[in-house]
């Protein structure tokens, strides 16, 4: 008999599993577990008789599994296992669930591929200039505070170290190719610095006047001797042999030698049609920043014209104000915008300075980011909470308002003014939702809905409903999308879906009238199946449906008063005159002035199983056994409110009634609960994962998206290792993935 119905409970409790039975049997559990264990390791190995186990007579009252495991497997009795009663089962799970997603959704081409690596993708990354765009992405957290000299108005950064003016016009300094920063003070007073990657270039500006520095220090910003070479400048930039400068005028200088040996450089103004705030320079690349808040990058520069022939437009990643712009390493241009959001572009050379396409990759950045705010945001809040934006001064809203700087050991970016540095010093993922290259819908056709727990590597379509509650299918390899026909009502009208949920070899879908139809026909080579069956839904009387999801052998499904079922067996319509599996009630359903569950999903393994309820509260279902299904009760999951979910092998996305993304991070068999919430940039109106954690989304215009990664490699890790191997006096637990800084 099913277990006792439970409601929802409101409070979060700890993520350690507990057990499923009480007292003395905790010691038949285990046993039970290290048997089911060594029957899967005798299938693996090819052992399909395995030996009968020896009975126990202290425990042969206590051997009958439970109801959940009976109806689906032969009996198992426990055997006189060497385990004793607290002994943990734990890593007999890790090791069989790791396994299991590749044997139940691979498809191997023979015998042997159990034994062998998972294959890779056919799908190679893309690479410019070692910049790896990979097939399947990351979602890895690299982020951390460094504590600055004082309120930062500059950053500037070269091979050698990573520089800072404060707004008392002190320079500060730090070599970062370790884990702690040291700030040491410099002797001259300073606005703003411009440093080329290997330091041998030091130009600095102070009150309106630019100095260049003779033969400076490669690890420190001093010299021996100044020499001023301009006044009236606003910004600055160089490179290894020349400079460019902005005046206060918004004219744009460039200088094609910079080495001078102590006599003034000579300027050649560069013509421009707008006025010009800011300029930026890498190698043969210069972007500008006009006065509109537009970019700029100068084309046709060469040895015969170092100052280039005419300035192209670059496309902005967001429809915020540009507030700061950087050239880096790797020739990767950076733009922080009014908001805080931080974008990158890659591939940017001397033929094509803007790019070889419009992409923008946003960053990732972590809540902690923001939770310090310096005077001058905090100033841009009380002056947005009083007047209208567009009717405060640009200046103080914008520009000036963010500082960056790249380079080859890492990036690192803040707000003016503030006395924290946030740094991401190790591989940087970059993201960026692209519209999915299918056939146009029809004028006026939407996604209202997208499914992909039915993908595995290159494996299988993505379903989706349309407006009009017509069901679709999308071919990821092929990029098409086809129609496909739903059997009509008895009364002869269409069929409108509500609710579709697929997995590798089914698709179940919903519904208006809460009907269940079944694909059939569906196999590797014919996903999209042939023809629909109607699920007898008897069982459950007049009960009427409204979410539903499917893992391999397990549906999960909510009726329109929150009480959740579960269906345990075989996802293809039963044969005739067979008995099909039970649908098992697990909570109570509507309770007055009380929460219920309005959709529930399960995962590609089946210890995985969420929910949300009509306050829009995240649940997980914990005590969920291979002998128990169905678990023991729900616990919340604070941190977002989720109008949906979708769940893949190793995560849940949730998605807020905002559109927000947030991934929940840490989640195993025996970490059902997971350890945190991180947000992924992007707005959408409905979110589709698959099994391998690729994300597909509907736009909030309706269009389908799918989410493309790059991955900016970075070289500090070999340092800090060469650096780690002759220290003693670091712990273990440095070498983890945290920055101690």
């Amino acid at each position: 008999s099913p277990l006792n119905p439970s409601p929802l409970n409101p409070s979060p409790k700890s993520s350690e599993r507990p057990p499923p039975y009480d007292g003395p049997e905790d010691e038949m559990l285990s046993q039970i577990l290290s048997r089911f264990g060594q029957l899967k390791r005798n299938e693996l190995l090819g052992d399909t008789a395995p030996s009968p186990p020896q009975e126990d007579s202290s425990r042969s009252s206590s051997s009958t599994p439970p109801p959940a495991e009976a109806a689906t497997e032969p009996e198992v009795q426990s055997s006189s296992s060497s385990l004793s009663g607290d002994a943990d089962p734990s890593p007999e799970d890790d090791d069989l669930e790791q396994s299991s997603i590749e044997d139940i959704y691979g498809k191997p081409e023979d015998d042997n591929a159990n034994f062998a690596e998972p294959a890779p993708s056919p799908v190679p990354d893309v690479c410019f200039h070692g910049i790896a765009e990979p097939r399947f992405p990351h979602y890895d957290l690299h982020w951390a505070q460094v504590k600055g000299p004082g309120s930062v108005m500059c950053l500037a950064v070269c091979d050698g170290y990573l520089c800072c003016v404060d707004s008392r016009d002190n320079v500060f300094y730090s070599r970062h190719w370790g884990r702690e920063f040291t700030w040491k003070k410099g002797s001259r007073p300073t606005n703003r610095l411009a440093l080329s990657p290997s330091g041998g270039t030091l130009w600095t500006l102070y009150k309106e006047r630019l100095y260049a520095a003779r033969s400076p220090m490669k690890d420190e910003p001093l010299s021996l001797a100044w020499d001023e070479v301009v006044g009236g400048v606003a910004s600055v930039g160089v490179t290894e042999t020349t400079a460019w400068y902005v005046s206060t005028s918004g004219e744009v200088f460039m200088c094609p030698n910079t080495a001078t040996n102590g006599r003034p450089p000579a300027f050649r103004m560069v013509s421009c049609f707008v006025k010009i705030q800011q300029v930026t320079c890498y190698d043969d690349i210069v972007w500008v920043l006009t006065a509109e808040d537009h970019l700029l990058a100068r084309e046709g520069i060469s040895d015969r014209t170092p100052w280039g022939i005419s300035w192209v437009d670059v496309t902005l990643p967001s429809k915020a104000s540009p507030a700061c712009i950087s050239l880096g390493y790797n020739c990767t241009g950076w733009l922080i915008d009014s908001d805080g959001n931080v974008f990158f572009k890659t591939n940017l050379k001397n033929s094509s300075p803007r790019g070889y396409n419009n992409t923008w990759w946003q960053m990732d950045l972590n809540e902690f980011v923001y939770q310090f705010s310096p005077p001058l945001s905090k100033m841009h809040k009380n002056l947005s909470s009083v007047f209208s934006a567009d009717k405060i001064s640009h200046k103080v809203l914008g520009r000036g308002k963010w500082l960056l700087a790249a380079g080859k050991h890492g990036v690192w970016f803040c707000e003016s003014t503030s006395t924290l540095i946030y740094t991401c010093r190790r591989d940087i993922t970059g993201y960026f939702w692209e519209k999915a290259h299918v056939n146009w819908l029809p004028q006026g056709s939407k996604w209202l809905e997208l499914a992909a727990q039915g993908v595995f590597k290159d494996q299988g379509v993505v379903w989706g409903r349309q407006s009009g509650g017509r069901l679709a299918a999308i071919s990821p390899v092929l990029r098409k999308w086809w129609h496909v026909a739903l059997p009509k009502t008895k009364g002869g009208e269409d069929v409108t879906v509500t609710c579709v949920a697929p997995s590798p070899e089914s698709l179940w879908v919903l519904t208006s009238a809460g009907e269940i139809l079944v694909r059939t026909g569906q196999n590797p080579d014919c996903p999209l199946g042939n023809s629909w069956a109607i699920l007898d839904l008897a069982q459950l009387g007049g009960t009427q449906l409204v979410h539903l999801s499917c893992s391999y052998d397990t549906v999960w499904a909510c009726d329109s008063k929150g009480v959740v079922y579960m269906r345990l067996g075989s996802l293809r319509p039963p044969a005739e005159r067979t008995l099909p599996p039970a649908w098992v009630p697990v909570e109570s359903g509507y309770q007055e002035d009380s929460p219920f569950v309005s959709a529930v999903y399960v995962g590609p393994q089946n210890f995985m199983v969420w929910a949300i309820d009509n306050k829009k509260r995240v649940y997980v279902r914990e005590g969920i056994y291979p002998e128990l299904h169905i678990g023991t009760s729900w616990v919340e999951v604070p941190g977002v409110q989720a109008r949906q979910l979708c769940l893949s092998e190793k995560a849940v996305w949730a998605v807020t009634p905002s559109g927000e993304i947030f991934r929940r991070f840490n989640i195993s068999n025996t970490n059902f609960v997971g350890d945190y919430w991180k947000r992924i940039p992007g707005h959408v109106s409905t979110l589709a994962a698959s099994i391998d954690d690729r994300l597909w989304a509907a736009s909030l215009d309706g269009c389908a998206l799918q989410l493309l990664t790059c991955t900016l490699p970075s070289r500090v890790e070999q340092v800090e290792r060469l650096a780690f191997s002759t220290s003693t006096d670091k712990s273990d637990s440095d070498t983890d993935g945290w920055e101690v800084v």
